[in-house]
């Protein structure tokens, strides 16, 4: 009899150390590392999403890193599909893959499939289009918690585009967006479920010692040239694909709508929040095993 396939989810909040710990996994294993984070997936983004370095992508099999253009259209439906062709290769080929990133939905996407969610009317859009119009994205804010108190649990309420897809959702079926997301699907990977070893993991740092993470990160993006990259990026900055943290911020720097420090202090701040997010997912959305994170290369916890 075969053995079971493994794999392994390495998910949480972003600067706790998920590149390190999938690197490890994927080399003890001998698998591939299958990225689940929804901007390491564009070609031109680098410095500002962590992308691994060259030689953490030269220690393991990587896919699905830097393979879209910002130009392309890209979510959760697609992520799915390439991520269960990546990690049934992987699975062929070593037994076993290791899922890397932050992004639940893109993970839900690829391990419970994606629910048939209802078609917004023109008069729901256009409305939801007058509110962002209007009110910015905090009018956007204001109408979905409105809707739908628990809403950030499960969405980015930094990102416009989602924000804007999320109100048309609870605008149009009346439900939350636990009760339109906890609707039966399947996933294109169920057949490899039935059989598999799966293991949820993140990295459990303090709150205080995470932030303090956050922060050398951002401070660690500048001096590695995260302007020079924002200002290649300046005539795409109306794209969907940048319209997220690390970017927006500088992309205001540069259009002189802050100083610099003003813009180094809302990114930490913005990257903070969004860890709290991914903390608060990784918790109540999937049975995630927290490592010590301060301990685990010399504990050895890993899978047998």
């Amino acid at each position: 009899m075969s053995q079971a396939p493994r794999i392994a989810i390495i998910g949480g909040p972003t600067a706790s150390g998920k590149t390190a710990l999938s690197i490890a996994l994927a080399q003890k294993w001998g698998c591939h590392i299958v990225n689940a984070d929804s901007r390491q997936v564009y070609t031109e983004l680098h410095i500002g999403v962590a992308k691994p370095t060259k030689e953490e992508f030269a220690a393991a099999p990587h896919r699905l890193f830097g393979h879209v253009s910002i130009q392309e259209e890209y979510n959760a439906e697609r992520y799915a599909q390439e991520a269960s062709q990546a990690l049934r290769e992987s699975i062929a080929e070593t037994g076993a893959v290791v899922l890397c990133g932050g992004t639940g939905l893109y993970i839900r996407a690829l391990m419970e499939g994606m629910n048939e969610l209802p078609q917004p009317s023109e008069a729901v859009q256009k409305q939801v289009q007058y509110c962002f119009d209007q009110h910015g994205i905090v009018g956007l804010r204001k109408a979905i918690m409105a809707a739908d108190p628990l809403a950030h649990e499960r969405l980015d309420m930094f990102n416009p585009q989602r924000m804007q897809r999320a109100l048309e959702l609870l605008w149009e079926s009346g439900q939350s967006l636990n009760e339109l997301y906890q609707q039966k699907a399947e996933s294109p990977i169920a057949d490899l479920l039935t059989d598999a070893q799966v293991d949820y993991l993140a990295l459990n740092w303090d709150r205080e010692t995470l932030y303090d993470r956050i922060h050398k990160r951002c401070d660690s993006m500048m001096e590695a040239g995260l302007l020079d990259e924002v200002s290649s990026l300046l005539p795409y900055q109306h794209l969907n694909a940048l319209q997220t943290v690390g970017y927006t911020e500088w992309f205001d720097y540069r259009n002189r709508l802050m100083n610099y420090r003003e813009a180094l202090d809302k990114m930490k701040q913005n990257t903070r929040r969004y860890a709290k997010r991914q903390v608060t997912w990784f918790k109540n959305q999937f049975p995630t095993r927290w490592i010590p994170a301060d301990r685990w290369q010399e504990d050895r916890l890993f899978l047998p």
